[in-house]
């Protein structure tokens, strides 16, 4: 048992249980250091505080420390610090391990997982210093009359241990002020779903594991091509629950190597969190990871800049994940990158370095107005990234080139849809590389010709996250009733994905630019029971019909759907493994989509597991 020298204030009748709320932090969904202190709007205002002492195991649920319960009002000043995540579960999504201070969760969606009541949280790292700038964080730093001249950046960390000041002045100021706590027919309703969330997030997040574990069985390399750590997906197995960002799903096999290649940035950070996870679980990584030396680092001024940038834009944010990835790509082609094989290159690093970070610094400052980055502590972390990471870093290209002279499979692992790719997607509402099968190319050092199998995965409907054109986007009523029945939310971000019929449109189009060999339909099994099914077969503009994807954003904005409407099944499609199984109009949708898309639909997916699906013809 480690000792915490922590000590936090709890409420002795809170309406959510700490046993509950501890499920949260669970340390086996994901490995935590220093667990937060959970805070929510579901507390009485009659919630008296006492002291109490928090020990942290390595035992499940009860070993994590009881939450501090509170219901405060977000002053706009701590939005820099404070992420707000209206969407996903503090389950999947955790800013406080990257640097955030504190975080506004909401309750009404996963954690409640019914959508009959609405709530959020407030979750406190206890890990910002309130004191360290008086003039900006006035309310922690001035005598407040109300509580006898307390001074709350002072008095809470001496009481406490902790620098909670921020919970609980919210806890004691602004909720006896403004009363703003959660009904307790509310908070009866969230706990209905807090106590089955643990399960459901496994589900949820199943979809990426199966495609990907279905494929790596059977190859010798897999590889990441292109984008940073803004593609998350969720892997379940005997070994427990893993979210990766950047390791590719196949270093579970014990008998693959896994690579990521020049074409990715790479957050070293994140890097390193999803490594020290995957060490302690038991998973070998030794000569089964290699990063490229030619991949460039996403750096702390990266993240500042997108949060910052995004910030700036407002109603016409672009809906990046705040990750740095975009400003990093940027410096690629800028030229002022730095790259993973430079952080052994020191006294050029730390020249180069300074001079990149000049120029930053006086856009952080100048431009956004905000605290200039350290070159100190950047220098810092690059000589630690440096002696941590030297045994991972290598000549992918190299590895790839020769796996694949030997004749050996090489998975190639994308991120991303095709209508996101930089030249082919629906710019501005792009990421900023190429996921296409270009991109496989390009980020990884092979030829065209090398590519056996294309792979073309797509949902049986049409989604999308952020901004940007979605002509079969549906409002309301059938699109939330898919976007709820296939939990369509974020695995990154946590944003609800926007849901549509099923766009021919925008599939022909990804086959083409990919040149797709074999298609593997997911989720067909979300649209049982559906009275009716549209497939999108054209768009009209200006009373013109349009057979192909405009290249303009303005264009698209303006075409409407053209439908083909199908009759739904009524037998369920859900766990079928053959063909034959389907009912009838399932297999009418099924090959009217292979006819539009122009390629063969040879594995159907039909539920989260992975037997549960079919396939039609062997695509490796």
């Amino acid at each position: 048992m480690t000792k915490l020298s922590l000590e936090a204030v709890s409420a002795a009748d809170m309406v959510m249980s700490p046993m509950l709320l501890a499920e949260i932090s669970n340390p086996s969904f994901a490995p935590r250091v220093n667990p937060p202190i959970l805070m929510s709007p579901m507390a009485s205002s009659a919630l008296v505080p006492s002291l109490a002492s928090i020990e942290a195991t390595d035992e499940p649920l009860m070993s994590s420390p009881p939450p501090i319960v509170i219901s405060p009002m977000l002053p706009t000043w701590i939005l820099a610090v404070a992420p707000a995540n209206n969407t996903a579960s503090p389950v999947i999504c955790r800013p406080i391990e990257h640097g955030a201070a504190v975080v506004i969760h909401s309750l009404t969606k996963f954690i409640g997982g019914h959508g009959t009541v609405i709530g959020g949280c407030l979750v406190d790292g206890g890990n910002f210093d309130w004191t360290t700038n008086p003039k900006r964080q006035p309310l922690f730093n001035e005598p407040d009359p109300s509580y006898g001249g307390a001074v709350w950046g002072k008095v809470v960390p001496e009481l406490t241990g902790a620098n909670v000041a921020y919970a609980v002045r919210a806890r004691v100021v602004l909720l006896r002020d403004l009363g703003s706590a959660l009904a307790p027919d509310n908070a009866f309703g969230i706990i209905q779903g807090l106590e089955t969330v643990a399960l459901r997030m496994k589900q949820h997040c199943s979809n990426a594991e199966k495609v990907v574990d279905f494929l790596s069985e059977k190859a010798d390399i897999v590889a990441r091509f292109s984008g940073g750590n803004n593609a998350g997906h969720t892997v379940i197995n005997d070994k427990g629950e893993f979210k990766l960002h950047l390791v590719p799903s196949g270093i579970f096999w014990p008998n693959i190597k896994v690579v990521i290649g020049n074409g990715t940035v790479v957050d070293p950070d994140g890097l390193l969190q999803e490594i020290d996870a995957l060490t302690e679980a038991g998973i070998d990584l030794r000569g089964r990871l290699v990063v490229s030396d030619r991949a460039h680092i996403v750096m702390p001024y990266h993240r500042a800049l997108d949060v910052l940038s995004e910030k700036a834009k407002g109603d016409n944010a672009i809906g990046t994940t705040g990750k740095g990835i975009g400003p990093a790509y940027t410096d690629k082609v800028a030229r002022i990158g730095i790259r993973l094989g430079d952080l052994f290159q020191k006294e050029l690093l730390a020249s180069r370095l300074k001079e990149v970070l000049k120029y930053h610094n006086a856009i952080i400052e100048n431009v956004y107005g905000s605290e200039p980055v350290s070159f100190e502590d950047i220098l810092e972390k690059c000589n630690l990234w440096a002696d941590r990471l030297k045994e991972y870093i290598g000549s992918v290209e190299h590895i790839v080139f020769d796996a694949i002279t030997e004749n050996k499979n090489v998975l190639i692992e994308g991120a991303q849809g095709a209508l996101l790719d930089l030249d082919h997607g629906t710019y501005p509402y792009v990421t900023s590389s190429h996921p296409t099968i270009g991109g496989a190319c390009t980020g990884l050092g092979i030829l065209h010709d090398q590519i056996d199998v294309v792979l073309g995965v797509f949902k049986a409907y049409s989604t999308r996250v952020g901004s940007g054109p979605f002509v079969t986007e549906l409002h309301g009523g059938v699109g939330d009733e898919i976007r709820n029945l296939a939990n369509e939310f974020g695995t990154t971000t946590g944003r609800p994905r926007r849901v549509g019929w099923f766009d021919s449109v925008a599939a022909r189009y990804s086959a083409r630019v990919n040149g797709y060999t074999s298609l593997l339909l997911t989720r067909l099994d979300v649209l049982d029971g559906f009275d009716s099914i549209k497939i999108c077969v054209g768009y009209e503009f200006e009373g013109k019909r349009i057979n192909r994807l405009p290249g303009g954003q303005g264009f698209l904005q303006h075409c409407k759907p053209i439908y083909e409407e199908y009759s739904g099944w009524d037998k369920p499609t859900a766990g079928a493994t053959s063909f034959r199984e389907l009912p009838k109009q399932a297999v009418d949708y099924v090959m009217r989509l292979e006819n539009l898309i122009g390629c063969p639909v040879d594995v159907i997916s039909t539920g989260p597991k992975r037997h549960e699906a079919i396939t039609r013809r062997s695509i490796l």
